[in-house]
């Protein structure tokens, strides 16, 4: 794995002999499968996701903070079949790519983390394919809604919305037991805690079976069967007569 702080973005001179385009870096990192990367936020330049990529081809681990970036969808596209984890904390996304066949191409991908990008208003129902994924985090956007779809992901076990401007949340997803969804910070949390707790004091409870007693008959309609519960007579009943008794008689008369 790597983990640095570039002190200048890389760039490359064209074939007119300008400079400034935003470039990948270059180093030959083949078998790298982590990469961490950030920067000062009050320098930032474009890294193209393509270009690194391809320098890259079997990262599994992605984790960007405060480093502008472009052709995110591209570099996913690369990265399909090995990425495991991504984070892009403050990479200046507006969006993300809505594509159901690229989100359905991480076949890898268990964890996937957005945060801290201002431009950031919506989330693309096409995330709803990803076949693996068990946690989704999105906060410190300026998110205003939510697809119903994604928060019915069977795998996914966390949901993390907090600190955006969401309004209203699916219900459906009170009912998924093995998700935990996080609203902290929106306007609609409040609302979240009376829906939750709605969901749960509306819920029938399960009537407790009478306790039988031992003596209970499940037939009591038969007539060949005691009714011990109004029995009165309290007198015992005589023992049958055992085996030996009955050899005994016979024996008498014979």
């Amino acid at each position: 794995s790597i983990c640095f702080t570039p002190t200048a973005t890389p760039s490359v001179e064209d074939d007119s002999g300008s400079s400034g385009q935003p470039s990948p870096l270059t180093t030959p990192l083949a078998s790298l499968r982590e990469l961490t990367l950030t920067r000062d936020p009050s320098d930032l330049k474009p890294l193209d996701l393509a270009s690194l990529a391809l320098a890259t081809p079997i990262l599994d681990t992605l984790r960007f903070s405060f480093h502008d970036i472009i052709n995110l969808e591209k570099g996913l596209v690369a990265w399909s079949h090995t990425l495991k984890t991504v984070e892009l904390i403050a990479v200046g996304l507006s969006e993300l790519p809505d594509s159901s066949n690229l989100w359905g191409s991480l076949t890898k991908l268990k964890s996937l983390t957005v945060s801290q990008n201002k431009r950031l208003h919506t989330l693309p129902s096409s995330l709803s394919h990803l076949p693996a994924i068990k946690m989704l985090v999105f906060t410190e956007n300026a998110l205003e809604s939510c697809p119903e779809e994604i928060g019915l992901i069977l795998s996914l076990r966390l949901f993390d919305l907090s600190n955006n401007r969401i309004t209203t949340l699916p219900k459906s997803w009170l009912h998924r037991s093995r998700l935990t969804v996080r609203v902290e910070g929106n306007p609609c949390a409040s609302q979240a805690l009376l829906d939750d707790d709605s969901h749960h004091t509306s819920s029938p409870q399960p009537k407790k079976a009478r306790k039988r007693p031992r003596h209970h008959f499940e037939n009591r309609h038969d007539d060949s069967l005691p009714d011990l519960e109004t029995k009165t007579d309290s007198s015992p009943t005589p023992p049958p007569p055992t085996s030996k008794a009955c050899n005994l008689n016979f024996n008498l008369f014979g």
